[in-house]
């Protein structure tokens, strides 16, 4: 039996470029090896654009003029451009392992790139308590950020154990079990065509391509990534090849940078443990003229400005890089921003008898100036689902009165201007104001360390840094207090449920409901008169699922175990046998609370309940726990029941739901009896199974 001939095709780190005329750039991305070609070895390369035989190809190109008068010159234009690695006889994935392999005999000159773009390293004499690993795939850029995030890493108590390796090379990730990859998709394979300008791309085509290689090479990574996955976008070229006639051009270089990039984002705003880093904001506001080389080298080459000789931006990337992880696993962050009045949302004192928001100051720096800017950020945190709360010494009466009269007059039209509905919590009075921040913290739910304090005040802000040095008391001065708020990872919000959209209304909503429970003179009178309807379904969507995620990912008060899950892993728990992962939907009276509570039954054990703060006070915890006890007799019929529980610092709220008879507590939680009834669903509560 004949053997199959094989088929040539164009090495998978090709690089071809039109020069005008019968003439092209041909260049190989991994060995740097190039040349210059005339007609004939670009008519080559144009045919193997399709993989063919050498029989195949001569017989497509034997009529060419170009070849008419030597048509043997097809084998050995062939044998040169196989030379040079340009063409090859490999499947892609064999390519890929045989450059792989040859990068891994190439120690000594990835030493040399790193003494040639990396910044200094430097060694601590003890090392870091936290053990973390990562991946970076990518060219020498990407090669070159490895020392650097070792050095965050270090300056953030974490031991980084990292390796590097080309964008394609995903499965790296798996064999390392990172915990994080870092993608860098910026190289010179893949600009060189998009940044080529020798005529316009009408059809788009090179576009086209390049959003899919990057589709391609990001759903690899996250696929063999098992935490997060940072993808860094492109950067904008700092000058257009035409100058002004290009800026009006529908094919500019920042247009086809900014699809790119929109391209980018959408394939990770798909992927449930993947973020999108702009790097084109970050170094045009880091400054990119400083940070960037393409003003120096050619636009495709993506580099950095001088090399080892300027380690800042490495340095600023890693940085946004730890910053992102952080907003990830929702490291220190925020969830409610405490602030003062005088001097921070307005200039001058608001008791002032002739105090008026329409003085041409003060509406002029609410319009346009930093007490704007200020109410502006604060509006967006707010939009994020961050709780703003109002601490301030001063009259609550004549306060208010004036600040509800800033919706007339000059400032009327400001949508930007927060006004008192905006704000969950209005303490004004003449109080401590640390221990406003105790009650305030009590009364939201949330811990001390997830506060931030803004006041322009030294004094009330010391006071606040040495009552309770775990609230995070902002010290910049009010003139850098906006670009605090907007660019501080700790303000970072990943969570993108309508009822992350919608808290500071729902918190608002029930402590509105505490208060009332608090004033009735009868408890059950007034959970009757509550009107509480709770929805129990199985969570299968992936909205239902990126909404577990959050709420387990941000519960603390109310859960069984510190245990969390990654979005992927909720993913894998919905697909295994004998697990389910029940939702649970409240509304009352005050509020419409959405999805606040979920229970993970697996192999008829209770593996975690988590209840959101927000309806505690409505009592639905039996609820959700008398089904979720129901779903594991269910699969174990017949057998007693076992709830996983572990304390952690903060879930002491839990253990009422071990407060009715029949429970033994264990080394893994609490068991019941087989024979033991389970709990009844609470009386005021009118409950439908979807």
């Amino acid at each position: 039996m004949a053997s199959l001939k094989p088929s040539l095709r164009l090495s998978s780190f090709a690089v071809v470029l039109p020069l005008g005329g019968d003439r092209a750039f041909a260049g190989h991305a991994v060995s740097g090896r190039s040349l210059i070609c005339d007609g004939a070895i670009g008519r080559v390369l144009q045919a193997l654009g399709t993989p063919c035989t050498l029989a195949d190809l001569e017989h497509e190109l034997g009529d060419d003029e170009l070849f008419a008068d030597a048509p043997d010159s097809i084998g050995r234009i062939i044998s040169e451009l196989r030379a040079r690695g340009l063409v090859t006889e490999s499947a892609p994935e064999e390519e890929l392992e045989q450059t792989r392999e040859r990068v891994r005999h190439l120690d000594g000159a990835r030493a040399e790139m790193r003494a040639l773009f990396a910044p200094v390293e430097r060694m601590a004499s003890a090392p870091p308590a936290l053990q973390r690993r990562a991946v970076v795939l990518g060219w020498c850029t990407a090669e070159a950020l490895v020392p650097a995030l070792r050095e965050e890493g270090r300056t953030r108590g974490i031991a980084l154990d990292v390796q590097s390796g080309f964008e394609n090379d995903a499965a790296l990730a798996h064999r390392h079990d990172a915990d994080f990859t870092v993608l860098v998709l910026g190289n010179f394979r893949l600009l060189a065509p998009l940044f080529a300008f020798g005529g316009e791309d009408t059809t788009g085509d090179t576009l086209k391509r390049a959003i899919a290689e990057c589709e391609r090479t990001i759903r690899d990574a996250a696929a063999h990534t098992r935490g997060t996955l940072l993808v860094l976008g492109l950067v904008a070229p700092q000058a257009e090849p035409l100058g002004l006639l290009g800026a009006l051009s529908e094919h500019s270089f920042a247009d086809r940078v900014f699809e790119l990039n929109r391209s980018i984002r959408s394939v990770v705003r798909a992927l449930p443990s993947a973020l999108y880093l702009d790097l084109d904001r970050l170094l045009a506001g880091a400054g990119k003229a400083s940070l960037f080389d393409d003003m120096l080298a050619p636009w495709a080459h993506a580099g950095v400005a001088s090399g080892a000789g300027n380690p800042e931006y490495h340095r600023i990337v890693a940085h946004a890089c730890f910053d992102a992880l952080e907003a990830a696993t929702g490291t220190n962050a925020i969830r409610c921003v405490a602030v003062d009045l005088d001097g921070v949302l307005w200039p001058g004192e608001i008791a002032d008898p002739d105090f008026q928001f329409d003085d041409e100051l003060r509406s002029t720096s609410l319009l346009y100036g930093v007490h704007g800017g200020i109410h502006e950020a604060l509006r967006a945190l707010r939009g994020r689902g961050i709780t703003l709360a109002v601490v301030s010494k001063n009259v609550k009466q004549s306060v208010l009165e004036k600040w509800r009269s800033v919706t007339s007059g000059a400032l009327g039209s400001a949508s930007h201007l927060l006004h008192p509905d905006d704000f969950a919590l209005l303490e004004i009075g003449w109080d401590n104001k640390s221990q406003v921040l105790r009650k305030l913290s009590a009364e939201l739910g949330v811990a001390p360390a997830a506060i931030a304090f803004i006041d322009d005040s030294p004094l009330e802000r010391a006071e606040v840094q040495h009552m309770l040095p775990q609230v995070w008391v902002l010290d910049a001065p009010i003139e850098r207090m906006r670009e605090t708020l907007l660019r501080s990872p700790r303000f970072e919000v990943l969570e993108r449920s309508a009822e992350a959209r919608t808290r500071a209304q729902t918190t608002r909503a029930r402590i509105e409901r505490d208060r009332a429970l608090v004033s009735a003179e009868n408890r059950g009178v007034f959970l009757e008169r509550l009107r509480v309807r709770c929805t129990l379904r199985a969570a299968r969507e992936p909205t239902e699922l990126d909404r577990v995620c959050e709420l387990v990912a941000r519960t603390n008060q109310f859960r069984t175990t510190g245990e969390r899950f990654s979005r992927r892993e909720l993913d894998a728990l919905t697909r295994a046998a004998e697990t389910t992962i029940l939702s649970l939907y409240v509304a009352d009276r005050f509020a419409d609370y959405g999805l606040v509570g979920a229970a993970i039954v697996e192999r008829g054990e209770l593996r975690l309940l988590a209840l959101s703060c927000r309806v505690i006070g409505a009592e639905v915890h039996q609820v959700l726990f008398r089904a979720a006890l129901t779903a594991c007799r269910a699969v174990q019929d017949g057998a007693d029941v076992v709830v996983r529980f572990s304390e952690t610092p903060h879930n002491a709220p839990a253990r009422r739901l071990f407060d009715g008879s029949g429970w033994i507590s264990t080394k893994a939680g609490y068991e019941l009896s087989a024979a033991a009834p389970l709990p009844d669903d609470p009386a005021h509560c009118f409950v439908v199974h979807a």
